[in-house]
């Protein structure tokens, strides 16, 4: 994870003296976020209202983020992209259980098709 910060804070020296530019805003379909993970209680600790607020369960199961995946690709997912656009907007929406179910094409495609249902904050592009 060194590597990942340096590379946020090169992206960042690149764009300090830059004219101020909107906000980007990212989806993550994966497997969640588990906002207990020791990133969110020490570097990230600022971000957890902002992933409960932006969360949505594709899967209709759980109000509140979480990430049930063993190896909990989704939360990774989370904090790699909070470290690399730390400037970003990030909803998470959960389509699988475990990093099996991302390979499911049927999953995916549910997925995508309920974008447009989907709670995500204003001016978040869909597929």
């Amino acid at each position: 994870m060194y590597k990942f910060g340096l590379a946020g804070k090169y992206i960042a020296s690149l764009t300090a003296h830059s004219p101020p530019r909107r906000q980007v805003k990212i989806a993550i379909l994966d497997t969640g976020c588990d906002l207990t993970d020791t990133y969110f209680r020490a570097h990230g600790m600022d971000r957890v209202a902002e992933l409960t607020h932006h969360w949505q369960d594709g899967l209709k199961e759980s109000p509140q983020p979480t990430d049930q995946d063993p190896q909990r690709h989704g939360t990774a997912l989370a904090i790699l992209l909070l470290q690399l656009a730390p400037e970003a907007v990030l909803s998470v929406i959960r389509i699988a259980k475990d990093s099996a179910g991302l390979l499911s094409a049927k999953a995916a495609t549910a997925a995508v098709r309920h974008l447009p249902r989907l709670t995500l904050p204003p001016a978040v592009s869909t597929l």
